[in-house]
């Protein structure tokens, strides 16, 4: 959408008929879109963002709660997606250490948790080997954490922070609530467009 790159484009795998119509529905969803179908100044500010769709519209929700620091700092993580590294013999030593970071109610909070112990540490090297975490990756969390509270400070939105669970689970809420299912009956859920799932 921000190139202005239509269904005529010469790309080098097309898109499919179903793959283009979420994508767009997704873009609806996010209130991202007018009604042509342009991005409206919402969807630009995601777009300015650099991050998936929707990571970015998680990121923007997160400001009426008070609570960007920690939306951002989730998005770098869920960009990255791979933490830990061991060996099969070090399974059980392995479970023992993430365990130290599980939430047992959200894997976005266990995220922050991770970041939260890598962030506070002096000697980053010697930690990362003592948790099985890859260094390589978490600098990349850095670098996305760092761009993107740079890119937030110029469209003009202060990085607020707030660790108040329930503000953050608000805020993830808010941007996911179409991941969200409800029962129906039987084995059915519906999604939020009312489709059954089983």
């Amino acid at each position: 959408k921000t190139l202005h790159l239509g269904k005529d484009f010469d790309f080098l795998t097309e898109p499919s008929p179903e793959q283009w119509e979420h994508a767009e529905q997704s873009l609806r969803d996010f209130g991202a879109t007018d009604n042509s179908g342009q991005l409206n100044d919402y969807g630009q500010s995601m777009a300015k963002l650099s991050l998936d769709p929707r990571l970015a519209h998680f990121v923007l929700q997160s400001i009426e709660y008070g609570c960007v620091q920690e939306a951002v700092t989730i998005a770098a993580m869920l960009t990255v997606g791979r933490f830990f590294v061991r060996e099969l013999y070090e399974q059980e030593e392995f479970r023992l250490v993430k365990n130290q970071f599980t939430d047992p109610e959200s894997d976005f909070l266990t995220l922050l948790n991770i970041w939260d112990a890598y962030h506070a540490t002096e000697n980053v090297e010697a930690w990362c080997r003592d948790h099985f975490v890859n260094p390589y990756w978490m600098r990349g969390v850095e670098k996305i954490r760092e761009q993107t509270l740079n890119r937030l400070a110029h469209l003009g939105i202060p990085s607020t922070s707030n660790r108040n669970r329930d503000l953050i689970d608000m805020a993830i809420l808010a941007a996911f609530k179409h991941n969200t299912l409800r029962f129906h009956r039987g084995t059915l859920y519906e999604n939020r467009r009312w489709e059954h799932l089983e």
